[in-house]
């Protein structure tokens, strides 16, 4: 069994970004060290390069569990940087090993600028790698967790000379829908970003559409991304033709059953009341109750907070903007990020009237939100990467000092403090992301003890409810 932890990725005080541990306490938040380190050059964990797993913490190792493991992409050593290639750990130092993949490209299976977007498909995971064909294709691979497991599913009829370079994989209906690149046809040029479906073989991974394309698709590819299981569908951004509803390549608000004919943008070519005419660009679509969340630009150019039951007619702008907005605020609006589900509310993050980035809440029933006044927060706490985690919401962001730490909140301001780990932290704070429970149960949460506005303080974070609905939050990959 995995520990009842949470594994992230944080940056020590000699600058080295790797793996970190936390069990929501001071005591317990640690970064995972085989020989700690007493000189800059000394690699933490076997294996590892000695500059890290990563670069910087902008470099995600998307983290997942799988199996009783957790599988990551991160560099290996002995040299000072590495070539990137997949890894699995047990959540301990000496459970946390480089596998070494016979067809991977040896000077990196993964890319530093690409996450590997592993998901979980029945027994196996499904994620981008490159292979050693000479021509660094990035392919659909998958994999069991073990280094002889792990194959390209290669052949597969559409996908473009460069491979098929898969993300946004979700898993919908038996079979995996996910943004790929194809070949030149008549629904796009060479390279353009469809929307694909797999069962896990070559034969049975296609584009929707094939030859033809999707109505009302841009001809330039449809592009899906935030692909959100809802209601028997899948809801997501994608890229629309010219219409009445906006320009060539616009980005709506698209809807699919899993196939060509069952997927339409909501609104067609009229388009949705309130949305922007350069495109609604629906971001970190969030299912809440019968609804769903995200972030949307309307027609005076405000990214707002924005909830959809599915439907055009169903679909509308919650709030803009911050209350009482300056002169100063960002020309953005709200932009809400990250949203997540916790305790049967949704946390984000989202401007202040001055255009800084801060705590909001939303409740379920009402959808009624309300921005949370940290204590020892920075003036924009800028909360990100949150994971639910026994009764606490994990997550990382500013402290007084503009050091980027890591936080946890019971849902109050007043039950929201920054873990300060024992450890030693980079001068510009432990820069937690990839924040991913192993085991999370509902075991009561402990106690919590921290510095808070300078003064050290222990408070017990309040026992609440788990939500089914709630899904770590991650980056959009840059492709």
């Amino acid at each position: 069994m995995l520990p009842n932890i949470v594994l992230f990725e944080g940056e020590d005080a000699i600058g080295t970004t790797s793996l970190w541990e936390t069990n929501g306490t001071v005591s317990g938040t640690f970064e995972l060290l085989s020989n700690p380190p007493a000189v800059f050059g000394q690699a933490p964990i076997t294996g590892e390069a000695i500059d890290g797993f990563v670069p910087s913490t902008l470099v995600s190792l998307d983290l997942t569990v799988f199996n009783n493991q957790v599988l990551f992409a991160g560099r290996m050593g002995p040299a000072k940087m590495g070539p990137y290639t997949l890894w699995t750990s047990d959540g301990t130092v000496a459970g946390t090993v480089p596998l070494t993949i016979a067809g991977a490209e040896s000077t990196g299976f993964f890319s530093p600028t690409v996450t590997p977007g592993f998901t979980v498909f029945n027994d196996e995971v499904l994620f981008r790698g490159i292979d050693n064909s000479g021509a660094g294709l990035s392919g659909l691979w998958m994999t069991n967790g073990t280094a002889t497991g792990t194959t390209e599913i290669k052949g597969i009829n559409g996908a473009a000379s460069t491979g098929v370079n898969p993300s946004d994989m979700t898993v919908f209906n038996g079979a995996v829908l996910f943004n790929g690149a194809s070949s030149a046809n008549a629904a796009g040029p060479a390279g353009h970003l469809g929307l694909w479906t797999t069962n896990g073989t070559a034969t049975g991974t296609q584009e929707l559409g094939g030859s033809t394309g999707i109505s009302g698709a841009s001809t330039t590819g449809l592009d899906p991304t935030d692909l959100t299981v809802f209601n028997n569908e899948v809801l997501f951004n994608g890229a629309s033709s010219a219409n009445a509803a906006g320009l060539a390549g616009h980005l709506g608000l698209w809807t699919t059953n899993g196939t060509a004919t069952g997927t339409q943008e909501l609104g067609g070519s009229t388009g949705i009341s309130g949305a922007s005419a350069t495109g609604l660009n629906p971001t970190d679509l969030t299912v809440i109750g019968n609804e769903v969340l995200f972030s949307g630009v309307d027609a005076s150019g405000l990214s707002g907070l924005w909830v959809t039951n599915g439907t055009a007619a169903g679909t509308r702008e919650l709030l803009a903007e911050a209350p009482g907005a300056t002169a100063a605020k960002d020309p953005h609006g709200l932009n809400p990020t990250d949203l997540t589900v916790f305790n049967g509310d949704v946390f984000f993050n989202g401007l202040n009237g001055s255009g800084l980035g801060q705590l909001w809440e939303l409740n379920e029933t009402t959808l009624a939100t309300q921005m949370l006044t940290v204590p020892g927060a920075a003036a924009g706490i800028s909360p990100s990467n949150f994971e639910v985690y026994n009764g606490q919401l994990l997550f990382a962001g500013f402290d007084s000092k503009r050091l980027l730490g890591l936080w946890t909140t019971n849902g109050t301001a007043a039950g929201t403090q920054e873990i300060s780990p024992s450890s030693g932290t980079f001068e510009t704070g432990l820069q937690p992301v990839d924040l991913t429970a192993l085991a999370p149960g509902d075991a009561v949460a402990p106690t919590i003890a921290g510095t808070v506005s300078g003064q050290t303080t222990t408070s017990e974070a309040s026992h609440s409810r788990m939500s089914p609905l709630a899904t770590p939050t991650s980056a959009r990959p840059i492709r």
